[in-house]
C-alpha cells in the first residue's frame, strides 16, 4: 500500500499533467484561432483588392464612355459647322478676284482666267484642295534662232528663280521658231486667310518683278544687237 506522502505526490503529479495538457490544449486552440484570423484577414484583404480593381475598371470604363461621348459630340458639331463642308476653292477664288475688281472667266480645260495690272493670268483651282496654282503664261516671246537672246534668257531665268518665289520657265516652239516665257506659283488659298483680296495681289507681285528682271536682261541683248 502507498503511504500518505506517495499518494499526495501522485495526486500532485496527476494535477501537473492535467494542467500541462490543459495548457497545451489552450495553446493549440489559440494557434488555430490565430491561423483562422490570419486567413480571414487575408481573405478580407484579397476582397478589398478585388473591389479596388473592379472600381478602377468601372472608373476607366466611365472615363472612356465620357471621352467617346465628347468625341461624338465634337464630331457632330463639326459636321454641322459650315467649315466642315468641303472647301469650295474655285468659288473662293472667283469671289476674291471680283473683290480685286477683276473679271474672272472659267475656261473649260484651262481654269480661271483674268487680267490683273495688264498681265493675263490663269488659276488652276479644285474644290476640296487648299492650294491653287497661278500661271502667268506667254509674258515674253523672242525668236528661237537668236542664240545670244536664248543664252541671256537662260541666265536671267536661272537668277530669277533663285531670287523670287515664283518659277519662271521657257518653252520652245520649233514650228514657229519662237521661245515663250511663262511663270507659275503654288499658293495656299483658304478662307481662314484674312483679306484674300489683298493677299492674292501681294503674291502676284513676284510675277511682275521676275518678269521685269528677266525681260530687262533680254532687252539689253536686243539693244546691243540693234546698235
Amino acid at each position: 500500500m502507498l503511504s500518505t506522502v506517495e499518494i499526495i505526490l501522485l495526486i500532485l503529479l496527476i494535477a501537473v499533467i492535467a494542467m500541462l495538457v490543459l495548457i497545451a490544449k489552450t495553446i493549440g486552440n489559440q494557434m488555430r484561432l490565430n491561423r483562422q484570423q490570419m486567413a480571414i484577414k487575408a481573405e478580407q484583404k484579397a476582397a478589398q483588392e478585388a473591389l479596388k480593381t473592379q472600381l478602377a475598371r468601372q472608373q476607366a470604363m466611365l472615363e472612356q464612355q465620357q471621352s467617346q461621348a465628347e468625341q461624338q459630340s465634337a464630331a457632330a458639331s463639326t459636321q454641322n459647322s459650315p467649315d466642315a463642308n468641303p472647301v469650295a476653292t474655285r468659288q473662293l477664288v472667283l469671289n476674291t478676284l471680283v473683290k480685286m475688281n477683276c473679271t474672272p472667266k472659267v475656261q473649260e480645260g484651262m481654269g480661271i482666267t483674268f487680267n490683273y495690272q495688264g498681265g493675263n493670268f490663269v488659276i488652276d483651282a479644285e474644290d476640296g484642295c487648299k492650294f491653287i496654282v497661278v500661271y502667268y503664261p506667254f509674258w515674253y516671246t523672242f525668236r528661237l534662232d537668236d542664240i545670244e537672246l536664248l543664252a541671256a534668257c537662260q541666265k536671267a531665268v536661272s537668277r530669277a528663280n533663285h531670287k523670287y518665289n515664283c518659277t519662271t520657265l521657257y518653252s520652245i516652239y520649233k514650228d514657229e521658231n519662237t521661245v515663250a516665257l511663262h511663270s507659275k506659283r503654288q499658293l495656299l488659298f483658304i478662307r481662314e486667310i484674312p483679306a484674300l483680296e489683298q493677299y492674292l495681289p501681294s503674291m502676284l507681285g513676284d510675277f511682275f518683278k521676275s518678269a521685269n528682271e528677266v525681260g530687262a536682261e533680254i532687252d539689253k541683248v536686243k539693244e546691243l544687237e540693234q546698235a
